[in-house]
């Protein structure tokens, strides 16, 4: 920790450092952040400006986000030979009825 306040030689540089801190991570999200950490505690041995941070979250994110997909046959969009139609529609007494039924179940007022 001596490391990090010999930083500061005052109590006004230090704030101005949480002020700058903050406004650099305002537009991060908590998974970015946590991502940014974690990059940094494996990955540098001081701790970086905010800039080189940012930088580390966004990187470290993207290639998070990258690893997670899934990139067998079975993820990839289906694409029909041909489109699926629907040949029959609903009769809207039987509906109105299936609805009514329902609701019935679910012991709602039925409004006409």
């Amino acid at each position: 920790m001596v490391k990090w306040d010999d930083q500061f030689a005052t109590v006004e540089d230090h704030d101005k450092h949480l002020n700058e801190w903050a406004q650099g991570l305002a537009d991060l999200n908590a998974a970015e952040i946590t991502k940014g950490i974690d990059y940094c505690r494996n990955n540098l041995s001081w701790p970086p400006n905010v800039a080189d941070f940012r930088e580390a979250a966004l990187r470290a994110w993207d290639e998070y986000e990258e690893d997670w997909k899934h990139k067998s046959g079975a993820y990839k969009m289906f694409e029909p030979e041909k489109p699926i139609a629907i040949e029959q529609k609903a009769n809207p007494e039987f509906v109105e009825n299936q609805i009514k039924e329902m609701r019935k179940m679910l012991k709602m007022k039925i409004t006409d």
